[in-house]
This record gives C-alpha cells, structure tokens and sequence, in this order.
C-alpha cells in the first residue's frame, strides 16, 4: 500500500487553481447580456446623434423602430444595418 502526503505547496498549488476556476465561472455567468432593444437616448449615444437627428431618421423611413406608449425603442442589429449601408470607404491615397 502506497501513501503519498501533500505538502503545503501542494495545497497552495491546489487552491490557486481552484481559486482561478472559480472566478472564470463567476466572470463567466456575470458578463452583461447584450441588450436587443436599444431606447432612444440609447440609440443615439450608439449612433453618436442628438434626438433631433434620430428623429430625422426615423421620419425619413431610415431607421426601423418600435413605439408602445409614446417610448420609441430601436433593435441594435437595426442600427448596424443602417451604420453599414452609411459608411464609406476611404478614398485617400497615401
């Protein structure tokens, strides 16, 4: 019959790594979800707008959104559709 003993680095070796698992589950669980629905003073701190030009958009046609009583809201993936079909290529030649 064999005996093996832990020494104290051992058990210190142990815990450091038990520790370490812990909380990568912990940060893990803890990442904020990603909202799908966006407000509107959230949508304009995404788009980088004032009100007045979230407005705009949403009048021209240019942004889809939803709107339950008198509280507009837009769907992130919304907003990006619109940011990529807005951007531009740099044309610059260095």
């Amino acid at each position: 019959m064999k005996i093996d003993f832990l020494t104290k680095d051992d058990l210190q070796d142990l815990k450091a790594e038990l520790l370490a698992e812990i909380l990568e589950a912990i940060k893990q669980n803890n990442k904020p979800a990603k909202k799908d629905w966006l407000s509107e003073r959230e949508a304009q701190q995404y788009l980088g707008v004032c009100k007045t030009t979230l407005w705009k958009y949403r009048r021209d046609g240019l942004i889809p959104f939803s709107q339950i009583n008198r509280k507009t809201n837009y769907l992130r993936a919304d907003l990006d559709d619109f940011l990529k079909r807005n951007s531009t290529k740099n044309t610059f030649n260095d």
